[in-house]
């Protein structure tokens, strides 16, 4: 972990583009791939089913839970199928050949 609060979830060449993957780290399991807007980071299980969505797949700029084929935006964690059911969005970057998540919550996203 950066001082800043980064931590490394793997390299670029770990999230191909249409991929997705289980990531835990610090205690909060992720779902980090790379969809049409590029890497991305949310909460791997879907608040309205549970499922881990990191065991789904992306389309466009979705991720899609395996349970329910329910979609939820990368990245405004929101569902087309009932908005208010949202999925937490954290940062990413790559920096120094590691992608790497901001563990706190994208503000943008936070109710």
């Amino acid at each position: 972990m950066t001082a800043d609060g980064w931590r490394r979830v793997g390299r670029p060449e770990d999230f191909p583009a249409g991929s997705i993957r289980g990531v835990l780290t610090e205690g909060h399991r992720l779902c980090v791939g790379s969809g049409d807007d590029g890497l991305f980071a949310v909460g791997d299980t879907c608040p309205h089913a549970g499922g881990s969505l990191s065991e789904g797949m992306v389309e466009g700029r979705e991720v899609i839970c395996p349970l329910h084929a329910w979609g939820f935006d990368v990245t405004t964690g929101i569902s087309p199928e009932d908005p208010s059911c949202k999925l937490v969005v954290y940062q990413t970057r790559t920096r120094e050949n590691a992608v790497e998540v901001q563990i706190e919550p994208d503000p943008r996203t936070r109710e």
